[in-house]
């Protein structure tokens, strides 16, 4: 099967091949691409309206990655150096400086962006 709708691709295959320009990028099942293209554990933090994001410097070197303002939440995506699921700690972290937990999960990239990772052109 052979296509350029990565998103039927990642819903129809267990194992994928990234060719571009002749050459083969990535060869493997799905999760192995996802693990070998995410750079640190990317996970989205939802907290209460108007709650600021506390300081989560004793969790290792983290970045903000966006923020935005939902109808009843902030949502930040961040992105922590160490690999560890660290979501357990994070969410007792939150609750035990008084802010209401509303999001806290993994975001996985889409194989759409590795592709245009693995895919693009460097100079």
């Amino acid at each position: 099967f052979s296509s350029h709708v990565l998103s039927e691709v990642e819903q129809l295959c267990d194992h994928i091949t990234i060719i571009h320009k002749g050459k083969i990028r990535a060869s493997g099942n799905l999760q192995d691409i996802h693990r070998k293209f995410r750079q640190g554990l990317v996970i989205k933090l939802g907290l209460g309206l108007g709650e600021k994001l506390p300081d989560l410097s004793s969790f290792g070197k983290v970045e903000m990655n966006h923020h935005s303002t939902l109808a009843m939440e902030e949502q930040f995506i961040l992105t922590f150096e160490a690999e560890a699921d660290i979501r357990s700690e994070l969410g007792r972290f939150v609750l035990d400086r008084g802010l209401k937990l509303m999001t806290l999960h993994v975001e996985s990239p889409e194989l759409e962006d590795i592709f245009l990772h693995m895919t693009e052109t460097r100079k």
